[in-house]
């Protein structure tokens, strides 16, 4: 692995660690800090296109960052997470660690599949750690269990290296914990007085992922609204730092992952 290679990983890990916890104990993830370490990357590959003066790393770079850049935003306008995510999934493009538009594909389906296991774990731990377990309606109970059996048995497919079994295994689990997540993801609704509405705190009414500012918190007192309906979403952070720490597994020692896809790296 080249010096800068090694430099961007480094910074990576060590950026991804402080929003994971961030994003875990506040729900945040500081814009400074992001465009920062945005700024590190991207003056890090000016330096290793000055050094190389190889045309095809930066068209490796646009490629890669186009794709992992691309999808962040749609998943932000969508709502599915904040610009912070974004920046986080943009910031593996940054790496430039692919070597072929496939290969950064399939990484980023195996971010989103990461990413789906994590936000079941969380789910059954939020409702654990908040007694709202008993809230949950009876078929939740059942998609919980049973989707919790099958990531159970994609793990052991997993390890036997059955790419195929594991594959059909994960499909069926994430079907299957639909129902809970949807009533995991209405659990995280709660209605708070204005005089409790925190900066940073996700409306319901907001499309997209953002916290709300000083400023419109006044606005709503202003317009002597009372109580407002606040979301709390899944901390999506470690997901990305549990991506990055396999892609170093990767890419250190040269083993190929055998999750889910018949194109894995």
């Amino acid at each position: 692995m080249e010096v800068f290679d090694l430099l961007k990983i480094t910074s990576s890990l060590i950026f991804f660690s402080k929003a994971s916890i961030d994003d875990i104990k506040t729900t945040e993830i500081r814009d400074l800090d992001v465009y920062f370490f945005i700024g590190v990357l991207i003056f890090l590959n000016i330096l290793e296109f000055l050094f190389l003066k190889d045309w095809n790393f930066l068209i490796s770079l646009l490629i890669n960052a186009s794709i992992f850049g691309i999808f962040g935003l749609i998943m932000y306008i969508a709502g599915q997470w904040g610009l912070g995510d974004s920046f986080l999934l943009f910031s593996f493009g940054l790496l430039n660690l692919f070597n072929t538009p496939l290969e950064a594909l399939s990484f980023l389906l195996l971010i989103l599949a990461i990413g789906a296991i994590f936000t079941f774990i969380y789910s059954i731990l939020f409702v654990i750690s908040t007694k709202k377990f008993n809230r949950l309606n009876l078929i939740s109970k059942i998609s919980m269990l049973i989707s919790l059996a099958l990531l159970l048995s994609f793990f052991y497919f997993i390890k036997l290296a059955e790419t195929f079994f594991s594959l059909i295994i994960f499909l069926v689990f994430l079907y299957f914990s639909l129902p809970f997540l949807s009533e995991v993801k209405n659990l995280m609704i709660r209605k708070v007085k204005i005089s409790e509405l925190k900066e940073g705190d996700v409306l319901l009414d907001f499309k997209v992922w953002r916290g709300i500012t000083k400023e419109e918190i006044e606005e709503l007192k202003k317009k002597g609204i009372k109580y407002v309906f606040v979301k709390e979403g899944v901390r999506y952070a470690p997901t990305f730092l549990f991506s990055l720490i396999l892609l170093i597994y990767e890419k250190i020692f040269e083993i190929k992952t055998n999750i889910l896809f018949f194109f894995t790296l």
